[in-house]
């Protein structure tokens, strides 16, 4: 038998939401980065803002291609390169700052370098936006290059779970820059071609990307770009092309531009002045990642029981939290859809939802999804774009009844940073019972 929970369908059920609508929500703090002080409110990282939005492009963030700036991104801590601005993958820093010791299985960032081309033509990185679920890290000036060199080990923001925290894994970064570069001084022009990919995280793109330029006088000429986009590159290697004539028309056009939506700014068309460097971006904006779908089948062994088990959940969304329970019999299957793309999740069987002479064994997560475990090991997993997770919660039929412990605190679901959103799994003793308690606070607009 399966269960299917959908968006907009019932919050979670019983007596456990209703009590927690008149809870009161609890903030855990989270330390800055390498700052050796005591715990901050703050993201992982002191130098950067947080965001409590995915910046999915440089736009979003407000670095837009049509006032001139150039972007490359990726996906986690993919390498990036368009012969201006390399990213590539940080490693693990030593020291290793202690306050994020419980994230070492996971802790990595990106490192930003302006090449000698780079510096040639006059690069500077305005920002860079590092995403995990649903929040960003920004960092600007003075933390960016030129200013700051490699290594500058740019993180995502802090994961909470119950008392726990964790750095998790990179999901996608963006990395905006401009170009500060005086035009030749001669009769001619110059002509520079960008490349912005709007696309979510795990959203598939071209690894690489060409255009043509053809220019009324000057000819026709070929201009390539990598997956992440960047300055392109013109027959010969050069990322500028010179000696343009003054008043002439060159019109850009993509080569098999896939399944996005081609833009070009501030035109397809542009016309050239002499002793100046027009620049053309052309943005690449492809759908929205796919949601995930997240599945909890229930697996009993040691004895027979026609009982249901009760099973919570709470999954991030930048819109609103997923958060409810599920009743399920040994074998059956609860499936909980959509999952945000890249959203956290966790999963908990509490002691107070087990059938007399029942444990808990322990769970199983599968689905490529990042897993940690919070202080009383309850799982805590990624979701990623267009994938389904699926998570076995174990139990066993003891020898003799036994009476369950008094239940802990349920964690709770992971969030970013200090985000103005969370949801709280909690544990409140009312009047003469236990009473489990899941709290959600919509986020702020």
């Amino acid at each position: 038998m399966e269960l299917q929970v959908r968006r907009g369908s019932r919050w979670a059920g019983g007596t456990g939401l209703a009590a927690a609508l008149a809870a009161a929500v609890v903030l855990a703090p989270a330390p800055a980065f390498a700052q050796g002080g005591g715990p901050e409110t703050a993201p992982s990282d002191s130098r950067a803002d947080y965001l409590d939005d995915m910046i999915q492009s440089c736009g979003q963030g407000g670095y837009a291609p049509s006032d001139g700036f150039i972007e490359l991104a990726g996906d986690g801590t993919d390498t990036a390169d368009d012969g201006l601005v390399r990213v590539t993958g940080g490693t693990v820093p030593e020291p290793f700052p202690p306050e994020h010791e419980e994230s070492r299985d996971s802790y990595e960032g990106i490192n930003v370098e302006i090449t000698d081309m780079g510096e040639a033509m006059g690069v500077v990185v305005d920002a860079v936006f590092v995403k995990a679920a649903t929040a960003t890290n920004s960092y600007t000036s003075p933390y960016t290059p030129p200013e700051l060199g490699p290594d500058q080990w740019y993180v995502a923001p802090l994961l909470l779970a119950g008392q726990g925290q964790q750095i998790p894994e990179v999901s996608h970064y963006n990395v905006c820059y401009h170009l500060e570069m005086e035009p030749p001084s001669k009769d001619s022009g110059s002509l520079t071609v960008a490349k912005s990919v709007e696309a979510g995280a795990g959203v598939e793109t071209p690894e690489s990307y060409e255009a043509t330029v053809e220019c009324t006088e000057s000819g026709t000429f070929e201009v390539t770009f990598g997956g992440a986009g960047g300055l392109g590159t013109f027959e010969g290697g050069g990322h500028i092309l010179s000696d343009l004539a003054d008043g002439e028309t060159c019109t850009i056009t993509e080569v098999e531009p896939g399944d996005g939506v081609v833009d070009y700014l501030p035109s397809d068309t542009v016309t050239i002045e002499a002793n100046e460097i027009v620049h053309v971006t052309i943005v690449n904006e492809f759908d929205e990642a796919p949601p995930g779908k997240l599945t909890i089948l229930k697996k009993a062994t040691g004895g027979e029981t026609d009982q249901k088990f009760t099973i919570e959940y709470a999954c991030q969304d930048p819109e609103s939290p997923l958060a409810g329970e599920l009743e399920l019999a040994p074998g059956e299957t609860g499936t909980v859809e959509p999952i945000a793309a890249d959203a956290f999740c966790t999963v908990i069987e509490p002691a107070s939802g087990l059938p007399d002479g029942w444990i808990l064994t322990g769970y199983e997560v599968n689905g490529g999804a990042e897993l940690m475990l919070d202080e009383d090991d309850n799982p805590i997993f990624r979701v990623p774009a267009g994938a389904e997770v699926t998570v076995k919660v174990k139990n066993e039929k003891t020898a003799e009844e036994v009476v369950q412990p008094e239940p802990k605190p349920s964690p709770t679901l992971p969030v970013t940073g200090d985000g103005p959103w969370l949801v709280v799994a909690a544990v409140a003793m009312v009047a003469a019972g236990v009473v489990t308690l899941l709290l959600v606070r919509r986020r702020t607009a």
